[in-house]
């Protein structure tokens, strides 16, 4: 058996679904927009649902619903961020009515470079 195998064998082998990586990012055009900080707490996706997300939504939706599952702060599914009268009745309508669709694409690219996409996470290996 390979060293390898026999790492991933192990009890003690790292679960990333139990603990996925989070980090914070500052969206600058919607700082200056707000005048405020527009600081996110972004988390990774599993496999799964990054995949179920492209799965059922064409490319320009499926950015906006990485953001809406990979977004730990701001909560955009926070009923205070809903307007029925002004047709903001969902989540993804929020987040639409408040940020350029580049800042959501932005964001939703960092979601998935933290769940491991859109970054090279292999290389080659020269024989010894």
């Amino acid at each position: 058996m390979s060293e390898f195998l026999d790492m991933l064998l192990r009890s003690d082998c790292p679960n990333v679904l139990k603990n996925l990586p989070t980090k914070k990012v500052e969206c600058v055009t919607m700082s200056k927009r707000l005048g405020v900080k527009a600081v996110f707490t972004i988390r990774a996706l599993p496999y799964g649902k990054i995949q179920e997300i492209r799965g059922m939504n064409d490319d320009a939706n499926s950015a906006l619903h990485i953001l809406l599952n990979g977004c730990v702060e701001p909560d955009w599914r926070d009923s205070g961020l809903l307007n029925p009268s002004e047709g903001i009745v969902t989540p993804p309508d929020a987040i639409k009515n408040r940020m350029l669709a580049g800042e959501i694409d932005d964001i939703a690219m960092e979601i998935e470079k933290l769940s491991g996409f859109r970054m090279r996470t292999i290389r080659e290996v020269k024989n010894d």
